[in-house]
């Protein structure tokens, strides 16, 4: 789909983490360019998993919150995706992909798109779509500062995550009168 981009883990924890050096970018994304766009922004479970792991558990339920709010749109993994996924490890076995990031691979395929928001510049600019694309990185806060390590390194100290806005499909907060929520 056109008009659909894939989440990473990067942008969720950054969404979420104040103390995160691409928070501010993240919050600012989400309320600007994204509301104005409105696209469908799409993920799978094992970046949802990925995610509350770098959270202490009071900030894991309020990101599961939004999520349960329809911040993004959860696509499932069934069983007989995972060939395709596991192909998709091996194929990056070198790059040391992991699971989240071979089913982003993945659902690029299903949703026919090569968008994604990510912080990951490295592995993103290497992996490409079940096409043959490269993806399109839409959101990189911040090109001269490098993280320190990938996500996967070391857990974030807890800097009290605060819940991001909901946007209904009409563009509105969840707050704001006439909010609609997305159909379905």
């Amino acid at each position: 789909m056109p008009n659909t981009i894939l989440v990473d883990t990067g942008f969720l924890v950054a969404l979420f983490r104040r103390g995160d050096p691409y928070y501010a970018s993240a919050k600012s994304l989400l309320a600007g360019r994204l509301k104005r766009e409105r696209p469908r922004l799409v993920t799978i479970y094992p970046v949802i998993t990925e995610t509350c792991f770098f959270f202490q558990p009071a900030d894991g339920a309020l990101f599961l919150d939004w999520v349960h709010q329809g911040g993004v749109v959860l696509r499932q993994i069934e069983p007989s995706h995972l060939p395709e996924i596991a192909a998709l490890l091996r194929r990056y076995a070198d790059q040391r992909i992991d699971l989240a990031d071979a089913g982003l691979i993945w659902l690029a395929g299903q949703e026919k798109t090569n968008r994604v928001l990510t912080t990951d510049r490295r592995d993103f600019s290497i992996y490409r779509t079940p096409d043959g694309r490269p993806f399109e990185r839409v959101w990189l806060a911040d090109e001269g500062r490098k993280r320190s390590c990938r996500y996967r390194c070391a857990r974030l100290p807890d800097t009290s995550a605060s819940v991001p806005p909901v946007f209904g499909w009409d563009g509105r907060e969840r707050n704001e009168p006439g909010y609609l929520r997305r159909p379905g």
